[in-house]
């Protein structure tokens, strides 16, 4: 299932570069760096809910978007829903909350009727959602509130060393595990400039999610159980949405968005035909204690990478020969995919040059 939640994410990401700069060649390769570039095409095959949650929040956004420019009810309804779910896939969802309602008021301020009118169609399936989850609650634990999970110590000492980790460590950055955000951040100027309101809600989101898993001191946590920033996926497609300003015909933009693509395909591809290899890992950082002795300056990109050369690697479909078979049907399907959008790409756009 994570799987194909993260191919709709890509499939959401493209439609969203697509209302931004109506240019299908600039979405393609934005969908292309997020789908293979960053950890969101690794967690595709994890069990975590960082996906479907990463799919929810990033899709009800879009329909807000959508909301926007073409002021359809269904859309809100929509976004509300997928809103909803993401809450109870994973609590932590609620605090892209705050940024929504904010989004629909911002979108009609002088309307307070409309805005009115918006916050209720949005809220009528989230509320839904949140009332089942509230009767299961109830049915499973006694209380509507309770939820049965352990509840995580919070702290202020832990916010400056891992908010810095989930930054710029080697170990845990966010940069670090998917190098296309770099150049996100290169197209931040005119996504500011062309969607501040948007922006607004990018950055908000953002912030949010790297400030609350930094005050539970989840910025580092080398136990061998996770590729990067694990916590952060759901931030993932916001962080990069400005890309699509960034990527351009341009001889060093281009260069510098190959090598991003290259990068981060590398990256990615070191976890993807191999488990995670705790032990090797642990004797690379050798013994960890505090917060002092957390290396920003060492990576488990390095032992991963050295045991996949010396052929330490495994794919599911060499388990058995029905495995097989299935895996090369689905290899033969994502090839024939990806040649299929990028003869469609290039068809469009030999059209427009010659209508033009």
């Amino acid at each position: 299932m994570n799987s194909l939640f993260m191919a709709l994410t890509v499939l959401i990401f493209f439609n969203f570069c697509y209302l931004l700069t109506n240019s299908l060649k600039k979405s393609f390769i934005s969908s292309l760096l997020l789908g293979n570039a960053t950890i969101l095409w690794v967690y595709s095959s994890s069990f975590w809910t960082q996906p479907i949650v990463t799919f929810c929040i990033f899709t009800a956004f879009y329909f807000l978007f959508k909301f926007n420019s073409e002021n359809d009810i269904k859309y809100l309804l929509l976004a509300g829903f997928f809103a909803g779910y993401s809450y109870i896939s994973r609590f932590a969802s609620l605090l892209s909350l705050p940024f929504f309602i904010f989004y629909l008021i911002s979108l009609r301020w002088k309307e307070k009727k409309t805005v009115v009118k918006n916050l209720v169609f949005f809220s009528i399936p989230l509320f839904i959602i949140l009332f089942i989850q509230m009767y299961w609650n109830f049915y499973r634990f006694g209380s509507s509130f309770d939820s049965g999970f352990n509840r995580l110590f919070l702290s202020s000492k832990f916010l400056i060393p891992y908010l810095t980790s989930f930054l710029f460590s080697l170990s845990r950055s966010i940069l670090v595990f998917s190098p296309p955000l770099i150049l996100g951040i290169f197209g931040l100027k005119k996504f500011f400039k062309e969607q501040k309101l948007e922006f607004l809600i990018i950055a908000g989101i953002s912030s949010f999610f790297l400030i609350f898993y930094s005050l539970f001191g989840f910025g580092i946590s080398i136990t061998g159980t996770a590729w990067g920033p694990r916590y952060l996926v759901p931030i993932t497609p916001f962080l990069l949405l400005p890309v699509c300003f960034f990527v351009d015909e341009v001889k060093w933009r281009r260069m510098l968005t190959y090598s991003a693509l290259a990068t981060g395909f590398f990256i990615q591809l070191i976890m993807v035909l191999q488990p995670l290899q705790g032990e090797a890992i642990s004797k690379y950082y050798g013994d960890l204690k505090g917060v002092i002795g957390t290396p920003f300056l060492k990576t488990e990109i390095i032992p991963q990478a050295k045991m996949l050369v010396k052929g330490g690697f495994h794919l599911w479909m060499f388990d058995s020969v029905p495995k097989l078979i299935i895996g090369l049907i689905l290899l033969g399907i994502s090839l024939y995919s990806l040649w299929y959008c990028i003869s469609e790409v290039r068809k469009f756009v030999e059209e427009q040059t010659i209508s033009a």
